[in-house]
C-alpha cells in the first residue's frame, strides 16, 4: 500500500470516526429531548424513533459541511457521485473536510443548535475552503476545469 492510499484510508476512517461519534450524540440527544418533552403530541417526530432523528441531525450537520467548505449541498454532492462520503475529493480536501465536520461536531456538542449557529462557527475558518469546481464542471463528476 503507498503512502498516498494508507494516508487516503486514514482519513477516511477518520471521517468515519466522527460521524459514528456524531451519530451517537444525536441519538443521546434525541433522547434526553423525549424525556424532557421537546417532541410532544401533535409533533412531526411521533412516531419516528431515536435512530432516524439522528440520522437526520446527522444528515443536516453534514449538508452544513458541505455547504461551507464547497457552497455546493448535500443533495448535489449525492446527484455527482452516488454513496458520496466525501470521497471524491483528493487527500488535501478529505483532510479538510475531515476538520471541518470535527469542528462542527464539536460545536454542536459544545450547545450550538441552530445550522446558522455551526455556519458561524465554520465559516471562518472553512468557508469556501474547497474548490468545487476542481470536481465538477457544469455537473460532470471528475472533470477539472
Amino acid at each position: 500500500m503507498t503512502k498516498q492510499s494508507e494516508r487516503r484510508r486514514a482519513l477516511l476512517q477518520t471521517i468515519d470516526a466522527i460521524d459514528t461519534i456524531a451519530y451517537h450524540h444525536f441519538i443521546k440527544a434525541v433522547e434526553d429531548d423525549a424525556r424532557s418533552g421537546v417532541y410532544h403530541r401533535g409533533s412531526n417526530h411521533i412516531g419516528v424513533g431515536p435512530q432516524e432523528k439522528a440520522r437526520v441531525k446527522l444528515r443536516r450537520l453534514m449538508d452544513t459541511v458541505c455547504e461551507v467548505l464547497t457552497g455546493v449541498p448535500l443533495v448535489q454532492w449525492e446527484a455527482m457521485y452516488p454513496r458520496f462520503s466525501a470521497g471524491p475529493f483528493d487527500d488535501s480536501d478529505l483532510a479538510t473536510y475531515a476538520e471541518c465536520f470535527f469542528a462542527a461536531l464539536a460545536a454542536i456538542k459544545a450547545g450550538t443548535r441552530s445550522r446558522a449557529g455551526v455556519e458561524r462557527v465554520l465559516r471562518p475558518t472553512f468557508g469556501g475552503a474547497i474548490d468545487h469546481a476542481k470536481y465538477t464542471t457544469l455537473g460532470q463528476p471528475g472533470a477539472t476545469g
